[in-house]
């Protein structure tokens, strides 16, 4: 018998996880205002003294580095499209077996391209622990499913029920369709909290209903599945109901963002809608600072796990507006409105009775605060859970509070 340190191989999506751990190691936060999950996963490593693979599939050129004792890799996506996609994704799974095999983690938290989990079936021959991690529905709740997404479900749901044993999610619903698809009573699922620091919002100003113009913002992808045409079409609706008494904040970036700024000239909305490009954080406090609610108009045809934006606006002191496609109605309605899928009224109808209405507007102010703990309790965020997760399945000794356990030589 003898003791070697933890191995923790991490599956993630498109990130540049050198940057993360540089940014990590020098102490410094992210751009954005929650907790990145790999910056999370490479501090546990740290307490671990555990050696790390990161794969990452960021979209560019492949490469492979090492930094410290963390193993870097990057897989770039397919760039096909229709059948060949679906087969290229299955393929570039099957195709980590060799970076695994040398590895040889002791578990394997597994993020990306969670349609194709089951592609992974291998490395239970390795005798790794797998951990799925959730950040998105497995299935669009209010959108239709089609056959091959309902095959690589089933193919999901076999390999979560006879080869896993524990996941975590983003949220409750994401959780509920995890157990869905294994069908069995041994499989667990833990729900991760998003976390943050409390001093980002120390300098959000307190929401002032009586100025005006009434402010609305949007904190997102610029892409037409997260709604932002939806959106143009409510500020045009407003614009014209309501002439000067409304405004839209659009920050982030995305492949729709020149498509956005030209349908604003076109439609002469250049004084109700301003595309500020990508805003960091502190950017991000001053507008929260001087908006009254945060829209989240995602549609039914993108898999939303959470909608981070209804946190920070609720972090923030400020109502938000979404409907069921984002889960954080759910937990967090009492400070938001909710209107149905896709409904352009609905959202405009929404904000008019938060602009014309202070008893709600003011109501759903009050409600953020009873809210708000839960985003700041280092026990529900996802180094906790992925910790709680390594207890239970005896990768960590708990009464070492992480030590290594033994294995055979």
């Amino acid at each position: 018998m003898n003791t070697r340190k933890i191995r923790l191989a991490y599956l993630s999506g498109p990130v540049d996880a050198a940057e993360v751990y540089e940014r990590w190691r020098a102490g410094q936060h992210t751009k954005l205002f929650g907790t990145s999950y790999l910056m999370q996963f490479y501090e546990l490593c740290s307490e671990l003294e555990a050696e790390a693979l990161v794969i990452t599939t960021l979209p560019g050129k492949s490469s492979r580095q090492t930094i410290g004792r963390v193993i870097i890799e990057n897989r770039p996506p397919p760039t096909t499209g229709g059948l060949r996609y679906h087969l290229a994704i299955i393929v570039s799974m099957f195709a980590l077996a060799p970076s695994l095999i040398r590895f040889r983690p002791d578990a394997f938290i597994i993020t990306a391209h969670q349609n194709y989990w089951f592609a992974l079936l291998y490395t239970k021959m390795l005798g790794t622990e797998i951990i799925p991690s959730a950040h998105c529905v497995m299935w669009r709740p209010y959108g239709s499913t089609p056959r091959h997404v309902r095959l690589l479900l089933w193919l999901d749901g076999l390999f979560l029920r006879f080869c896993v044993r524990r996941a975590m999610a983003i949220s409750g619903v994401v959780a509920s369709q995890l157990k869905r698809l294994a069908k069995s009573e041994r499989f667990d699922v833990e729900v991760i909290t998003p976390t943050y620091s409390p001093g980002h919002f120390d300098a959000v100003a307190a929401a002032d209903h009586v100025q005006r113009p009434f402010v609305v913002l949007f904190n997102g992808r610029v892409e037409a599945n997260k709604g932002i045409f939806d959106l143009l079409e409510i500020a045009g609706r407003l614009h014209n109901e309501r002439p000067g008494e409304f405004r839209f904040d659009v920050c982030g970036e995305g492949s729709q963002e020149q498509a956005l700024i030209t349908a604003i000239h076109e439609r002469g909305l250049e004084a109700s809608v301003r595309v500020l490009g990508f805003c960091d954080k502190d950017q991000l406090a001053r507008l929260l600072g001087s908006s009254h609610v945060v829209i989240v108009p995602t549609r039914s045809d993108f898999e939303e796990g959470l909608a981070k934006t209804c946190v920070e606006a609720v972090l923030a002191g400020r109502p938000f507006v979404t409907s069921p496609v984002c889960p954080a109605l759910l937990s967090l309605g009492d400070a938001g409105l909710g209107v149905p899928p896709n409904d352009v009224k609905g959202y405009s109808d929404a904000l008019l009775k938060l602009a014309e209405d202070y008893a709600l507007y003011n109501s759903k102010v009050s409600n953020c605060s009873p809210l708000q703990a839960q985003f700041y309790d280092p026990n529900r965020a996802y180094k906790a859970v992925l910790r709680r997760q390594l207890l239970a399945s005896g990768i960590i000794d708990g009464q070492a509070q992480g030590a290594p356990v033994s294995v055979v030589s």
